[in-house]
């Protein structure tokens, strides 16, 4: 690995300090799963998927086994529920055009109230099911589709012919090839009671949700001092890494630093961060999720879950990434969300790159600034939003200030954007020795080679936080070297690979 590359991480890092995760422009996740799903993707090969999987277009998705099901969300709002040995392919899922092709098996949605202009549709290989309702199910299978309407209507149309009917709720029709739908009637009882029971399966599911996403809510809201040590006392138990240590910050204060990382759910790890100095407390959390259940190694997945070498996509990859730094008054949260692992070139492909649909930048809970991908997964400056305190969309971005304080040849950078609203905030960051002195450009270059890692292991990283939205307060948070690096977040050189 060369020096320079190990910079670039250092960089990643302070960036990566804080990132949150949200809903997906044009995009599905997967909320829920009962027994086994696999979904395949461009690749067109079928991958075991989890509870936050990111879902796009042309996906396919197979639910397999009877008792085997799971529930999409998608943009916006909408619900697709499919139960045991069914499979899809998620042909559009934009926010105003929705297009799911159901091969066979049963689909069942709870569809949120379209705008003028928006579409959903059911495909089968015989029926299309236009919405003109909010919850309905279709299944196909020997070569019939069925349609249950159970709130609005729903316009069923012959896919060769064109012959179409209007189903009302409480009724069901159903289509066979070359022949116009049958006129519409009550639905029977036990399909009224099949309905039932997919509710509660749903019920139970939202259920779990709800705990899986404590984690979530956690970041967002759990920002006493008093609730941070309470959970970090109980985490700390389970903690797959840890460190403790006092050292001094960039400002000549005595910190204890306490770190680890514990895995809320299967496929999520959260690294934590605790600043104790004699007038203040501050904290960090970073809660990352992938689309697949993690190794029980984490080095397995953390070495690569920024950048990979090779000519194949790895299989598990971030999703969302979801943060909050904070002093117990103050917080600066980001959203990182539709995640995926993107080549340097398609038709030949040498290394990945991790890239999110959706990011959001949040100051004491007010969105600041916003990217959303327009959907050719490439970054652009027109595809970020800036905000006023009230939410509404400013007409130009702000201005910047970058500095190096310190001189040019101090690891002490600061940044200062001011918003037209005359909104500003500024991030300094630093790297630091145990004693607080500023790592210099001089001084990284006299390292011997031999000795490079372990002089690397005693640095720490100090991001400092200032706004008008502090009145007079900081954010002030310290963090190691070493735990990222024990954890694989961080790659630091070793001395045997050859410049």
């Amino acid at each position: 690995m060369k020096k320079q590359n190990f910079l670039r991480q250092l960089f990643i890092m302070l960036i990566f300090i804080n990132f949150v995760s949200m809903l997906y422009s044009n995009q599905a996740i997967i909320s829920q799963i009962v027994g086994k799903v696999e979904v395949a993707k461009k690749e067109n090969k079928w991958l075991t998927v989890s509870i936050g999987t990111i879902l796009s277009s042309q996906d396919k998705i197979r639910v397999i086994g009877e008792k085997s099901r799971c529930v999409l969300i998608l943009e916006n709002g909408s619900m697709v529920q499919l139960v045991g040995n069914t499979e899809v392919v998620l042909e559009t899922i934009f926010s105003n055009d929705t297009k799911i092709k159901l091969e066979s098996g049963r689909i069942r949605s709870k569809v949120s109230k379209l705008k003028q202009g928006e579409t959903f549709n059911i495909y089968t290989p015989v029926a299309v099911a236009s919405i003109r309702g909010t919850d309905f199910g279709v299944e196909h299978n020997n070569g019939v589709t069925g349609v249950e309407v159970y709130e609005g209507e729903v316009e069923v149309k012959e896919g060769l012919l064109g012959h179409s009917v209007y189903v009302k709720s409480g009724e069901q029709t159903s289509v066979i090839p070359n022949q116009a739908p049958a006129r519409p009637s009550n639905m029977p009882k036990e399909v009224l009671d099949k309905k039932q029971e997919e509710d509660t399966q749903t019920q139970n599911g939202e259920r779990r949700q709800e705990i899986i996403s404590d984690a979530q809510k956690e970041i967002f809201y759990q920002i006493s001092q008093e609730e941070v040590l309470s959970r970090a006392t109980d985490e700390l138990k389970m903690a797959e890494y840890q460190l403790g240590k006092t050292i001094i910050d960039a400002y000549g204060k005595r910190v204890r630093m306490e770190e680890y990382i514990v895995r809320p759910q299967q496929n999520q790890f959260k690294y934590v961060v605790l600043n104790t100095r004699e007038d203040r407390f501050d904290f960090g959390k970073i809660l990352f999720t992938f689309n697949d259940t993690l190794p029980a190694n984490l080095k397995d997945v953390t070495k690569n879950m920024f950048y990979y070498e090779g000519i194949t996509k790895p299989n598990l990859y971030l999703t969302g990434v979801d943060s909050i730094i904070s002093n117990t008054i103050d917080q600066v949260n980001e959203i990182a969300s539709g995640g995926d692992m993107l080549p340097n070139d398609t038709s030949n492909p040498t290394n990945w790159n991790v890239f999110f649909s959706k990011y959001e930048f949040y100051v004491n809970q007010k969105k600041r600034w916003a990217f959303v991908d327009n959907g050719d997964k490439k970054f652009s400056l027109s595809e970020i939003s800036y905000f006023d305190s009230n939410g509404n969309k400013l007409n130009s971005g702000p201005t910047y200030k970058f500095e190096m304080p310190s001189g040019n040849d101090h690891f002490h950078f600061k940044q200062t954007d001011t918003y037209a609203d005359g909104f500003t905030i500024s991030a300094e960051d630093y790297i630091i020795t145990d004693n607080g002195k500023i790592l210099t450009l001089g001084e990284a270059k006299q390292w011997n080679r031999n000795d490079l890692r372990g002089k690397l292991e005693t640095l720490n990283f100090e991001r400092v936080y200032t706004s008008t939205d502090f009145s007079g307060r900081k954010i002030d948070l310290v963090y190691s070297a070493k735990l990222l690096s024990d954890a694989g977040i961080l790659t630091l050189p070793n001395p045997a690979e050859k410049q």
